[in-house]
């Protein structure tokens, strides 16, 4: 018999009758799943990879109505829930996860015993946040000429922490500029480079003698 609701009738030459109905259930379907963060928190989603810097996730979606759901990181159970009548249920960690990555599994098992698994997925967490400095003299000797302007203003330093292609906003005289994280060709280290040209130089209320600030 395939999954399904079945009633057996049942009737005697004398005109007594009886019937029963019972279930058929052999199989679970696997876990509809999102991961999200803690208020204040970021969640990165590409796909089957999630970059946080949540130590704690929380794991959240629809299922089979009274089943049970367990989330395991690095094959270790860090929550389980049962599915509420309305099909939702939610894990949120119970466990602080390390900084790195870290693969993901769950597991669902309803009340007849059927089991199944959800999408593996990864996540990794950074809980650190980048030190960013910038190199000095800045235009060599901290000083910027009308010869040196006509040339164009490059601003460079270190992005300790940092991870490739992740943007870095200068801010010179109050405007804005972005640039993102690079590794040096010479240490692999993440370094970044802010090139302003002339016209955006020439943009900038600057005179003589003047300090810029720089940030």
């Amino acid at each position: 018999l395939a999954d399904g609701t079945y009633t057996v009738n049942i009737s005697t030459s004398g005109g007594t009758t009886a019937s029963r109905t019972f279930v058929v259930d052999r199989s679970v379907a696997a876990p509809e799943y999102t991961v999200s963060a803690d208020a204040g928190k970021t969640m990165i989603n590409d796909g089957a990879a999630y970059t946080t810097n949540d130590s704690t996730p929380i794991w959240s979606g629809t299922a089979e109505p009274n089943s049970t759901i367990e989330v395991f990181v690095d094959g270790i159970s860090v929550g389980t829930a049962i599915v509420a009548s309305d099909g939702t249920w939610s894990i949120s960690s119970n466990q602080i996860l390390a900084d790195g990555k870290h693969d993901i599994t769950m597991s669902i098992k309803d009340k007849a015993d059927n089991a199944n698994i959800g999408t593996p997925h990864t996540i990794t967490v950074d809980t650190v946040a980048p030190i960013i400095t910038i190199d000095e003299p800045i235009a060599g000797d901290n000083i910027l000429t009308d010869i040196e302007a006509a040339q164009g203003l490059s601003i460079s330093g270190t992005a300790e922490g940092a991870e490739v292609g992740q943007t870095v906003t200068v801010t010179v005289e109050g405007q804005t500029f972005t640039t993102t994280v690079e590794l040096d060709p010479e240490t692999a280290s993440p370094v970044w480079n802010l090139t302003l040209t002339p016209a955006q130089l020439s943009s900038l209320s600057l005179t003589d003698l003047q300090v810029l600030d720089i940030s």
